[in-house]
């Protein structure tokens, strides 16, 4: 690592909570990506990432991944649609067309999702399509999406917002994006479920 990334990767790392950083490829202005990985974070550790970012490299701008697993809502008793049996990732993995594919198992049969974009949209977009498939009807919208620039491995945060407005949260790190990806997603539907359930 050159131009005092090593020294700028061990300030970010010593921030209480962080637990990875990433570098993305510098631009022609000299302008780095950062991706900052944390659990349990203290503080406003956006601002303190980014202050010592920017006390090493001028030009730079920081992501905060946050892996904190989300607080699980109590599941309503006797909710009717809560599945008996959570939906199982089969596949996710580039098509060979600038795509993805998605292969989900629930109940004994199996759906697939395919969408011409690359990770991690393509496969939670994938994995949206595939859920459908299954009859499992998701009326939420894809609120955001993020994924660790740099960093190996790179965990992805799913975020599905529901008509009520709220914000349901799905984090996991895989071998790879694409799998990383259909993960947060099914891990943000297990949520949306749970809140679905809670409402009824």
């Amino acid at each position: 690592m050159t131009d005092g990334l090593s020294e700028l990767e061990l300030e970010l790392r010593l921030l209480p909570g962080v637990v990875d950083v990433g570098f993305g490829a510098p631009e022609p202005t000299g302008h780095v990506p950062i991706t900052v990985v944390v659990m349990d974070p203290e503080g406003d550790l956006q601002d303190a990432a980014t202050r010592v970012a920017r006390s090493f490299r001028g030009s730079a701008s920081v992501e905060v991944l946050d892996l904190t697993p989300p607080a699980t809502e109590p599941l309503a008793a006797g909710a009717a649609d809560w599945p008996d049996e959570r939906v199982a990732l089969v596949e996710s993995a580039p098509d060979g067309r600038d795509g993805v594919r998605v292969v989900l198992s629930w109940q004994g049969r199996s759906a697939t999702g395919v969408e011409a974009a690359p990770a991690p949209v393509g496969p939670v977009r994938a994995t949206l399509a595939a859920l459908q498939r299954l009859g499992l009807e998701v009326k939420a919208e894809v609120a955001s999406i993020s994924s660790g620039r740099g960093v190996a491995g790179p965990p992805v945060r799913v975020v599905l917002r529901t008509d009520d407005g709220a914000e349901l949260v799905g984090i996991a790190r895989s071998g790879s994006e694409h799998e990383s990806a259909a993960r947060a997603t099914l891990a943000a539907f297990n949520r949306y479920l749970r809140h679905r359930a809670g409402r009824g």
